[in-house]
């Protein structure tokens, strides 16, 4: 009823070329990407698998991460967006994941995660203060990667004739804020927020139509 598992994997994304910006320059290749994926993690069942619980704790290390961060043409002054290797970057976090059946034809499920996601040392000059010169962004919190993420389902199945069956279902999601560049500008991002979708359908026991 309860099987604990642990992983190493590795991965990697093949690098490439620059070829646009400042043309004074040769034509440039960043590196390739690669990370080591550590996971532990336990998947348990109980009261008759009525009730499902899984919890994974991962560790993930980048080295060589690709970013776009932006350079400025010397010839003409233009900043242009280049893809260059970050040293490092560092995933780490716990996920929680359950499904319930505590009345025959309702199902609950949930799952919740904590997310720490930095990148290395990396330096750029942001377009949106470039007055700020060439800043360390070390530290700063990966793109579009939430510290929170929630989720919440329920469906309940009943009969409403012999042969028709009414289904009432609802999901609700949620997770905060992330950030859409590597330099984490409040300008640039999107505040945490939820979405909440429900439904009702009628379908025929044999599955016919809904």
């Amino acid at each position: 009823d309860i099987l604990v598992y642990a992983s190493a994997s590795k991965g990697f994304k093949s690098g490439g070329f620059n070829t646009l910006g400042d043309v004074s320059q040769p034509v440039n290749v960043f590196n390739p990407e690669s990370v080591w994926n550590y996971e532990v993690g336990t998947k348990s069942t109980f009261f008759e698998k009525r009730l499902n619980f899984d919890l994974t704790g991962f560790y993930d290390t980048y080295a060589n991460v690709q970013q776009t961060v932006f350079r400025t043409n010397l010839q003409t002054g233009v900043r242009y967006p280049k893809v260059e290797n970050a040293a490092s970057g560092t995933i780490k976090g716990i996920e929680l994941e359950f499904e319930a059946i505590p009345y025959p034809g309702l199902k609950l499920s949930g799952s919740a995660t904590r997310l720490y996601a930095t990148y290395g040392q990396c330096y750029s000059i942001d377009p949106i203060f470039p007055e700020l010169g060439n800043q360390n962004l070390g530290g700063n919190r990966m793109t579009q990667a939430p510290k929170w993420q929630f989720s919440m389902s329920g469906e309940y199945n009943f009969l409403i004739t012999d042969n028709l069956m009414m289904t009432a279902h609802a999901d609700y999601k949620w997770q905060s804020k992330v950030y859409f560049d590597i330099y984490n500008d409040a300008l640039d991002t999107r505040n945490a927020y939820g979405v909440l979708t429900t439904s009702v359908s009628v379908s025929t026991l044999d599955g016919n139509w809904s």
